[in-house]
């Protein structure tokens, strides 16, 4: 579940994350504690701007999409469908695709039985139920359903918009000390998908 940003302090997320026993999810990876983004270890979207002659994708153009692949000329990259796509259909699309690859600066992870809870550092709080349940929950605007189950030492998380728009798959795990976010977008009439990974460091 996904809930608006209410302010929730970093300081009292990490006393909830010190806290909170683990429980049923102690055969799993442990994913508590306070992260910091790696940026030189996370992908970057300038980084896969290189080499495009019409740089600009979710955040390095004028808005969402700009004038690269994600939204070529605003709109007509492969990944928001082209020209003629449903504005409205368009505009999910993008709100996924942020929900995919908009990685905050610092994580505080808590966990309690199947529920691991995540707060950024601006108070955004994510709680992932991984029973394998469908969970429905609001997110800019749209009606999200959230699908979370272990995969072996991986925690899969699905994300779809009630409406359509396409889907957000997350898959967080261990690599040693640090906690790897592998993150993919793939629109609704997309002719691509996108793949990003996100690595945290874990603060003392």
């Amino acid at each position: 579940m996904t809930t608006p940003r209410v302010g929730i302090p970093i300081a009292f997320a990490l006393l909830l994350a010190c806290a909170v026993p683990v429980s049923s999810a102690a055969n799993h990876p442990d994913f508590v504690g306070r992260w910091l983004l790696n940026k030189d270890r996370s992908d970057a979207l300038e980084d896969k701007d290189r080499g495009n002659p019409n740089p600009g994708r979710l955040g390095s153009g004028p808005g969402m999409g700009g004038n690269g692949p994600m939204g070529g000329a605003g709109v007509n990259g492969p990944l928001m469908g082209g020209r003629g796509v449903d504005p409205v259909l368009r505009e999910r699309m993008r709100a996924l695709a942020r929900l995919a690859f908009d990685a905050p600066a610092e994580l505080v992870v808590s966990a309690q039985g199947d529920v691991v809870r995540l707060v950024d550092d601006e108070g955004h709080v994510t709680e992932l139920k991984a029973d394998g349940s469908k969970v429905e929950e609001p997110a800019g605007g749209m009606t999200l359903q959230r699908r979370t189950r272990w995969e072996k030492d991986r925690l899969l998380t699905e994300i779809k918009a009630k409406d359509g728009g396409g889907e957000v798959k997350q898959v967080y795990s261990r690599d040693g000390d640090r906690l790897v976010i592998e993150s993919t977008f793939e629109g609704e009439v997309a002719a691509k998908n996108e793949k990003m990974r996100f690595v945290y460091d874990l603060k003392p």
